[in-house]
């Protein structure tokens, strides 16, 4: 196996384990929870009870809202 494809390999995991790590964080914890199911209000007060971790979440959030737009669905 040469470098090249030894370092995508190793890219690509790390990708699927902080997918993965995200995905348990947003729906098999509590604070995942309250971040999915909360309204804005609630999220923000949520946020800065958090001090500078909320801080650094609200901005990860932003970035990730940036990538994957929500779309609610109107059923």
């Amino acid at each position: 196996m040469s470098f090249f494809t030894r370092k995508k390999l190793v890219q690509a995991f790390m990708i699927i384990l902080l997918i993965a790590g995200l995905l348990y964080f947003l729906f098999d914890t509590h604070a995942g929870n309250r971040i999915l199911h909360g309204n804005m209000q609630q999220l923000s007060d949520y946020l800065r009870s958090l001090g500078i971790y909320g801080k650094l979440l609200g901005m990860a959030l932003v970035i990730l809202q940036t990538f994957f737009p929500f779309i609610p669905l109107f059923w």
